[in-house]
């Protein structure tokens, strides 16, 4: 249900949304990078991006969860065929790498990725500030992290706290606490809707 309708309608829209909000000379830069998806769920996350790159992206996966990561590797070919049949052929380049790791630990050592993104799951972390300074540390100088987080007042006060009677989940937070964030390692993201679509630039 999650993919038929939040992932296939909302998500998915946001994801372009998200690209969308990149310069275009960075949508044409990303290609023939690396990129981090950080929370790839099922596999359609780090396919919609990898055909918005036309398959011309090295990625890496992650998710805490173990299940999920045998799940989303299992998927990624299949959701492929069902979002563009016609899609780019998979090689030994292409084919993403999918790694247990938490948002606030990410696996991985410095300046490891060119780009990084993430599409509303700061709110699931215990702490996102860590998670914001974590994907900071594992991106290149010069690298870009992009995608969507809400935000409070915007974010629904009900999912909020049934996000909060979750172990180890934050919750909502405020725009100004993400800029801060980001403020604190050196990095000024733009935010843009309601949504909190952003993007941010990795000082050299």
């Amino acid at each position: 249900k999650f993919d038929k309708v939040l992932g296939a309608r909302v998500y998915s829209g946001m994801r372009r949304a998200a690209f969308s909000f990149l310069l275009p000379e960075e949508r044409a830069w990303l290609k023939g990078k690396t990129l981090l998806d950080i929370g790839c769920g099922s596999g359609r996350e780090p396919a919609e991006l990898w055909l918005l790159l036309d398959g011309d992206v090295a990625i890496t996966a992650v998710e805490p969860a173990a299940s999920m990561i045998e799940l989303a590797q299992k998927s990624f070919p299949t959701w492929l065929n069902e979002l563009n049949p016609g899609h780019p052929q998979l090689n030994q380049n292409n084919t993403p790498a999918f790694r247990q790791g938490s948002a606030t630990k990410l696996p991985f050592p410095d300046n490891s990725f060119d780009a990084a993104f993430w599409l509303f799951i700061l709110h699931w972390v215990p702490d996102p500030r860590q998670a914001v300074h974590e994907c900071v540390r594992v991106v290149k100088p010069g690298g870009v992290i992009f995608g969507a987080q809400a935000f409070k007042p915007e974010i629904n006060p009900y999912f909020d706290l049934v996000v909060r009677t979750n172990e180890n989940c934050h919750g909502g937070f405020w725009r100004e606490d993400y800029r801060r964030w980001f403020a604190e390692v050196g990095v000024k993201i733009d935010i843009t809707t309601a949504a909190g679509v952003f993007r941010a630039t990795v000082p050299k």
